[in-house]
């Protein structure tokens, strides 16, 4: 079987698809297809890319794909709340979903990225979209055999595939055959957006281009949009970030600038180490840059912190697969930690044999020269040899204990903590310092274990971070 991912971006009446074959550990970009749709008719959008499957992928073909839609079909709000624990931020952003969007909230899809935090306050960037347009959207392209992994805000496929740095406050202008969309970004997430029709000029009936009108026409739309976000906002907008399915812009970025006095720039591309696109040329890839980025999504590892505007049912099922995987992963970890251990060990034993011989043929060469020199020079070298033969049982008796301490650490460690550093230091007393990740219960019952089932003195846990369930990071230092 053969496995396809496909990227994906919908406008209003624009459909754009990227396609990659896996070809061992590396992807071969196989296709750029674009289709006219109307209204984001995500049937209509599922049945033209059944036609293509049809008449181009084999018919065993595994195919994935991740959705990327226009930030003016999802409602956007910057939101700052008091801060709380990670645990509770879920529920008090709910809370706020009738100021956020014109919808029930049992009929929202409610995403959030965090921008700012202070001691008092967090700030996130929140995302709504209707439960019921992005469960047809995921029910439709489910009939013609499409494996739908995500649907996400197009400013986050592109941020994976621009090398601009969008952490500044930033506008991002997106020029597509029907509209071109206006996005604030913050720290990444998109916060505020607005469209506006764009008459391109076509060069062919799959390329078009800026002309003078419409780049002035543009720049004026550009600088309303930057004066209202400012407006509204405390903060200005950094940088202006141009890109879209055009093949010349026709001076937009410098008549962008003369309007706003904002630095404007066209994007600058990322190309990804695995993916080979040499059958087609740069400046075509460049059209498509969202959908390309939303198909990165697939061969990037998963982060649970990307944002995924799934219906509400179908996302409960990837965050519980998300989970479990994670699971999985610190279990492997922790057994390759001890294979580290075992290691390390075994290579001390090795070294301490091979110090040992050569410390046997150091004594040798001292006999040899107790046996052939008189006073002062058979006195050096007895002392030297006691010397040496001291260090020896030292090193040999620490060795032990090392191993020892180490075989008790490992016992005593639960199967869910994940170790991320054990450390040794030799004072007046041998101190160990172990440091790793775990849920809240996990490393309070770790450490209750090592205090009840070892005796050193004392027995500290300096830094732990139990602000959520789970992946808290602790410390604990143990004096034998």
């Amino acid at each position: 079987m053969t496995h396809y991912y496909l990227g994906i971006s919908l406008s209003s009446s624009l459909l754009k698809m990227v396609c990659l074959e896996k070809k061992g550990s590396r992807f071969n970009l196989i296709a750029l297809k674009r289709y006219s749709i109307t209204e984001y008719d995500t049937s209509t959008a599922a049945e033209k890319l059944k036609s293509w499957i049809q008449k181009t992928l084999p018919k065993d073909a595994s195919i994935t794909a991740v959705v990327a839609l226009p930030e003016s079909s999802i409602f956007l709000k910057e939101l700052t709340l008091p801060r709380v624990k990670s645990a509770d931020l879920d529920t008090s952003i709910f809370w706020e979903i009738s100021t956020l969007a014109p919808i029930p909230a049992q009929e929202a899809v409610l995403q959030y990225q965090k921008i700012a935090e202070t001691k008092q306050t967090i700030t996130v960037a929140t995302l709504v979209a209707r439960d019921q347009a992005v469960d047809q959207l995921f029910t439709n392209f489910a009939k013609v055999g499409i494996n739908l992994k995500a649907i996400e805000p197009t400013s986050l496929s592109f941020a994976r595939i621009t090398t601009t740095n969008l952490s500044k406050t930033t506008l991002l202008v997106s020029v597509d055959e029907d509209e071109t969309n206006f996005i604030v970004l913050k720290n990444n997430a998109p916060v505020f957006s607005t469209s506006t029709s764009a008459l391109l000029e076509k060069v062919t009936d799959t390329k078009q281009k800026l002309n003078l009108k419409t780049t002035a026409s543009l720049a004026t739309s550009a600088k309303q949009a930057v004066d209202f976000w400012q407006s509204k906002q405390e903060g200005k907008i950094e940088q202006v970030v141009i890109t879209g399915d055009v093949l010349k812009y026709t001076g937009l970025a410098s008549a962008i600038y003369k309007q706003t006095q904002i630095a404007a720039f066209l994007a600058k591309v990322k190309k990804p180490a695995k993916i080979n696109h040499r059958d087609f040329p740069q400046s075509q890839i460049n059209r498509f840059l969202i959908p390309y980025g939303a198909v990165t999504r697939l061969i990037s590892k998963p982060n649970q912190k990307d944002i995924n505007l799934f219906p509400k049912k179908e996302l409960r099922s990837v965050q519980q697969t998300f989970k479990s995987n994670l699971a999985t992963n610190r279990i492997t970890n922790f057994i390759k930690l001890n294979i580290v251990f075992l290691i390390i060990f075994l290579g001390a034993q090795i070294g301490i044999q091979i110090w040992s011989k050569a410390i046997d043929n150091s004594l040798s060469q001292i006999k040899e020269q107790i046996q052939s020199h008189p006073g002062q020079n058979q006195i050096a070298s007895i002392n030297q040899a006691n010397l040496t033969i001291s260090h020896l049982n030292t090193l040999l008796s620490t060795q032990s204990d090392i191993g020892s301490d180490l075989n008790q650490i490992g016992q005593l460690t639960p199967t869910d903590i994940l170790l991320t550093s054990v450390k040794y230091t030799k004072a007046v007393n041998p101190n160990w310092q172990i440091q790793g990740e775990g849920s809240r219960q996990d490393i309070l019952v770790f450490y209750h274990k090592v205090v009840t089932d070892t005796s050193p003195n004392p027995i500290t846990m300096p830094y732990t971070n139990f602000s959520q369930e789970n992946e808290n990071e602790f410390t604990i230092n143990l004096n034998w």
